[in-house]
């Protein structure tokens, strides 16, 4: 329904089978919504254009979430038809039927229901308009059964057949609705982009038509597939459209949903007042209860956000108030899971304060949703709400009720064929027993639950606004247990070797959740494969640890491990960042530095050193990416002395490849002057011309490089180096890492997409990016994540860019020592040019600090 795309945050908390149904009705099923509202869609003389009033009341029940009475109703009105001969009805009937089949998760009804449909038409005129449209909503209504039994490309074929058949029954809404339906399989395909082609042609359509709810409704889907995909600039102007033709035609559901949608956006840029002003608009204007519920919930998570307890506490009255007087509903019982689940957060906000609302209230309100959801046979709804109950009896220190009911919610989703909530429970079964110790128990269920997830990827890609908080919350800390589990004293070398797969998972999840729209595709790969000198490191915080997880060529993996408080490793690492600034105390900083050190390369000095290692690998994790480890100190030494130093964003996505000697011709861009805010960069015309000094390079200087004019020569000249001297910023949101251009800003995306056209047009391989002048979006903890993405979508074998940026002399003699280094005849390394170049700066005593020479990494191909 309509107003059911007002409340993507809140759906964050729920099954993401849900959220599928969600965006399905919001973006993609207005021609179902339409088959249901609008009953029925046919000419005036037609056999069915006099609906019952059961028809009517079961189509309001459906609204309300009342599945199992809107069932009832609809049977009754099915039978009725069937008694009077009037096959078209019937037909239809069954169409609503198997709907509300399919939102309860009962696959076989709502399959029956629709072969009772297609019985019913046999022998009917296809050609007659009113036939034809009940063709098309049955179609529709398979397309949706197809979508949620995975059946994603039967989906796309049966909506294409549902437009054609709205086309002879002359509903332009109709084949509107039924594009936006093919553009949601699509989106579930992994092919996101052609499907924003299709919203935005139905865009294109409805340009010059008036304006029209449904326009305002399409501008609304459109508006939030852009804000799934990161565009929140873009989504922003077209929700605004949505807004302002909603006000025109005074519709206040539709304002109203404009309203949050703006409002989940503005939160998803962390431009939290404005977000605040959003949903407070929508909450004055009139809504149904559930609505209602819904907005107060979005508003309570907002304020959780912010730590901002009065407001969150000022919440909860009149959300245990509104949840009161609502009728058991899928909604209704959803929303008090989530009430639920918003109090525990609160909880430890209070600091000693007594709690809102008590462990037995929230107990016996989820009680509550468990009998609501068994009075209306979901059996989803009930998986969610005992599941969440079993957190409850976690949390109050009830292991075997805990274990005992995440069992029986597990049992409950494989019934209710939702995997997303059978993931969740698996993995909520496996933290349980981690937690009583049953290790081998533990280890079973995180085994079951990654494989869960893995026939999810598709879904987790699309990666929503909803699902990236999801992954934030509800994926990585799942890779994180499950790498502790594996990772302990006594643990066999299978163990720790899968320890290791999993951390490679997870840096691939990772980047899968930064791109949104990208499948990222990865091979185990071996070590000793690569190069028989480097050994890898998987260091990863965990609560009680600092982990190392460390692979060598031709020995078995092994782990170590330095116990802190996870807070604890945190300050460590953010003070080392900021200790690399020139006015911190050298003490201080090399003291922090070798804490550092101890706690990732001390322990493994001796098998480095036995092993002949020559090349030091790192596939960090979170706030470590933010750390040049070249700087790491051993108490007489830096790291980059020893070693050469890559990072890898995971060895699945690496292609091993040595670079040849003597073979480089480069494009070089950048700016001297001051744009768009930034500071000038009055070295980069020397550091360009050490570049043309060292290679054959093609120039693009300040008004020289523009979007349009990088665009064009990164597609068509034959280099293999890019070398960009420009602001680069780097965040763990991908619409936020960028580089800038003389007229503009070119996101990590459209710089993928450019240099994969360049691929396509030419077969030179891009061997080397350098992005010189980058830094890190301060107070990011995860802000490297960019570099990496950038490092993987730009199809370069290695990256080099720099943590902050040095906007001095020194980089230019960086750069041009490592490009001499290079080009060397007896062709050594990349990660060894780099060390070599750093090297060059630290033996001089203006540039000894680490500030000049510890920023610029060396990522992906290190060979």
């Amino acid at each position: 329904m309509a107003t059911r795309s007002q409340i993507p945050r809140f759906r964050s908390q729920l099954s993401s089978s849900f959220k599928r149904l969600w965006l399905y009705m919001g973006l993609g099923c207005i021609a179902l919504w339409l088959a249901i509202a609008a009953h029925p869609a046919v000419g005036q003389d037609s056999p069915i254009a006099s609906p019952t009033d059961r028809v009517e009341e079961g189509r309001v029940r459906y609204e309300n979430g009342q599945l199992s009475e809107s069932v009832r109703l609809w049977e009754l009105a099915a039978q009725e038809y069937q008694q009077n001969g009037d096959r078209l009805n019937y037909a239809l009937m069954q169409t609503y039927l198997s709907l509300a089949y399919q939102d309860l998760g009962d696959w076989e009804n709502a399959k029956a229901a629709i072969d009772r449909s297609w019985d019913a038409l046999v022998g009917q005129i296809q050609d007659r308009p009113d036939v034809s449209g009940v063709f098309a909503r049955t179609f529709n209504a398979r397309g949706n059964l197809e979508l949620l039994t995975g059946q994603t490309e039967a989906a796309l074929a049966t909506w294409r057949e549902a437009e054609a058949a709205y086309r002879t029954a002359g509903d332009e809404a109709g084949v509107l609705g039924s594009q936006l339906n093919q553009a949601q399989a699509l989106q579930t395909l992994g092919l996101h982009r052609k499907s924003l082609e299709l919203l935005e042609s139905i865009a294109q359509t409805l340009e010059t038509a008036p304006d029209t709810l449904l326009k305002a409704q399409s501008l609304r889907s459109l508006g939030v597939l852009l804000q799934m995909l990161g565009e929140f600039d873009r989504a922003t102007d077209i929700l605004e459209r949505s807004l302002a033709i909603a006000q025109q035609l005074e519709d206040s559901a539709n304002i109203r949903a404009a309203l949050v949608a703006l409002g989940n956006t503005a939160r998803n840029q962390q431009d939290f007042p404005a977000a605040f002003d959003y949903y407070q608009q929508a909450s004055e204007l009139p809504a149904h209860p559930v609505d209602r519920v819904e907005l107060q919930l979005n508003q309570l998570s907002l304020t959780l956000d912010r730590r901002q307890v009065n407001a969150a506490i000022a919440l909860v009255s009149p959300i245990r108030d509104g949840l009161a007087q609502l009728a058991p509903s899928r909604p209704s019982i959803y929303a008090r899971v989530n009430f639920a689940e918003n109090l525990r957060k609160l909880s430890p906000l209070l600091k000693g304060r007594d709690p809102v609302l008590g462990d037995r209230e929230i107990a016996e309100m989820l009680a509550g949703a468990i009998a609501d959801a068994r009075q209306l046979t979901d059996v989803r709804a009930e998986s969610y709400a005992m599941g969440q109950l079993a957190r409850v009896y976690e949390g109050q220190q009830r292991p075997e009720d805990a274990q005992t009911l995440t069992q029986k919610a597990f049992l409950l989703a494989q019934r209710a064929n939702s995997p997303e909530l059978t993931y969740r429970w698996q993995w909520q079964i496996g933290r349980l027993w981690k937690e009583a110790g049953q290790r081998d128990r533990a280890i079973e269920a995180y085994e079951g639950a990654i494989a869960i997830l893995r026939s999810l990827k598709a879904e987790l890609n699309q990666v929503n606004n909803d699902f990236q908080l999801s992954f934030n919350n509800s994926v990585e800390p799942m890779y994180r247990q499950f790498v502790e589990v594996l990772s302990q004293a006594d643990a066999t070398p299978e163990q720790i070797q899968r320890a290791r797969e999993t951390l490679e998972t997870l840096q691939v999840a990772e980047l899968d959740n930064f791109f949104r729209d990208e499948n990222l595709t990865g091979r185990s790969t071996n070590i000793d494969a690569i190069d028989p000198h480097a050994a890898v490191f998987y260091p990863i915080v965990l609560e009680d640890r600092i982990e190392v997880v460390l692979s060598l060529p031709d020995r078995p993996t092994r782990r170590y491990a330095t116990f802190l408080p996870q807070t604890e490793i945190e300050a460590t690492l953010a003070n080392l960042y900021q200790s690399f600034h020139l006015a911190y105390s050298s003490q201080k900083r090399l003291a922090l530095s070798q804490t550092v050190y101890d706690w990732l390369i001390r322990p493994a000095e001796a098998d480095l050193a036995a092993a002949d290692i020559q090349t030091l690998v790192f596939v960090p994790d979170s706030f470590l990416r933010n750390i040049p480890l070249s700087a790491l100190y051993d108490g007489e030494q830096y790291l980059v002395q020893k070693y050469a130093i890559a990072l890898s964003p995971s060895l699945q996505l690496l292609e091993p490849r040595a670079l040849e000697p003597k073979k480089l011709r480069a494009m070089a861009g950048g700016l001297t002057e001051a744009r768009q805010g930034f500071e000038s960069l009055p070295a980069v015309a020397e550091e360009v011309r050490q570049v043309q000094a060292e290679m054959p390079a093609e120039v693009l200087l300040d008004g020289d490089f523009t979007r349009n004019t990088l665009r064009d020569r990164l597609s068509a000249a034959p280099f293999n180096t890019v070398h960009l001297a420009t602001h680069a910023r780097f965040s763990s949101i991908a619409n936020e890492t960028f580089l800038l251009t003389w007229d503009g800003r070119v996101n990590v995306k459209e710089l993928g997409e450019w240099l994969t056209r360049r691929q396509q047009q030419n077969p030179t391989p891009l061997e080397l990016l350098v992005l010189s002048a980058c830094q890190t979006a301060e107070g990011d903890r995860e802000a490297s994540l960019g570099l990496a993405g950038i490092a993987v979508r730009s199809g370069a074998r290695s990256t080099l860019a720099t943590l902050w940026s040095v906007r001095d002399l020194s980089t230019s003699e960086l750069m041009s020592e490592f490009y001499h280094q290079l080009n060397r005849d007896d062709g050594i390394s990349r990660a060894e040019a780099l060390r070599q170049a750093q090297l060059a700066l630290l033996d001089r005593t203006e540039y000894d600090h680490p500030f000049f020479w510890a920023p610029f990494v060396l990522v992906g191909n290190w060979l």
